[in-house]
C-alpha cells in the first residue's frame, strides 16, 4: 500500500491543498496520521476519486472546445 503526504498528492493530482483536507475529513478517502502528525493518504483512493471527480477545467495539455448550438 502506497501512501502520499498531502503535499505529494497536491502535485501529482493537481489539486487544491483544501481540497485534500475536504477529502480526508470527509472521509472520501482513507488517511492517517504519521509519527509527525502530518496526513498519509493511499494512492489507490486518490486515483479512484480522481478517476470520478468532474473537472471544472481542462487538465494540462488539452484543449477547451466550446459547442454552441
Amino acid at each position: 500500500m502506497e501512501v502520499l503526504t498531502t503535499s505529494e498528492a497536491v502535485r501529482q493530482f493537481q489539486m487544491h491543498p483544501a481540497t485534500v483536507l475536504r477529502l480526508i475529513l470527509t472521509r472520501r478517502v482513507a488517511a492517517h496520521k504519521d509519527a509527525n502528525g502530518r496526513w498519509l493518504v493511499r494512492r489507490t483512493d486518490l486515483e479512484r476519486w480522481d478517476r470520478q471527480r468532474v473537472r471544472r477545467a481542462p487538465r494540462k495539455g488539452q484543449i477547451a472546445v466550446a459547442v454552441f448550438e
